[in-house]
């Protein structure tokens, strides 16, 4: 519930000052996420923030071995950001639909972390999978 709690103050934060939010979003995104970014974070639920699930229920072995397409996992490896990490890549790996690719020193958000590896990797990966022509 702590880390539920403290979403919802940051949000509550960006709602009571939005030229900051957006100056803020400017520092650390690409002008035209900034503006979508802040104007999808207003819009989130407090109560869901507030709950403190923000993760489905169902474990992630399970949820893992239990896909059936096929899906690129990507995830970096920075302490306190990245969500799947090196033990999760690991599970994934189990499962012969997943394509799971780290991308070192990336955090939670691994194309604006590290943007030329992302493309390196997600492009052919999408060639093979949804082949053109």
């Amino acid at each position: 519930m702590a880390r539920g709690a403290a979403r919802e103050r940051a949000r509550a934060a960006e709602v009571a000052d939005l030229p900051a939010a957006v100056g803020r979003a400017l520092e650390t995104m690409p002008d035209a996420e900034a503006l979508p970014g802040v104007w999808a974070s207003q819009r989130t639920d407090p109560g869901l923030l507030l709950s403190g699930v923000v993760t489905p229920e169902i474990p992630w072995d399970e949820a893992m071995a239990a896909l059936d397409v096929p899906a690129l996992l990507l995830t970096g490896d920075r302490p306190g950001s990245a969500r799947v990490g090196r033990e999760g890549l690991a599970t994934a790996a189990r499962n012969p639909r997943i394509t799971p690719v780290l991308i070192p020193g990336a955090g939670h958000q691994v194309r604006r972390s590290d943007p030329e590896t992302f493309y390196r990797a997600v492009d052919p990966w999408l060639a093979e999978v949804l082949p053109v022509g």
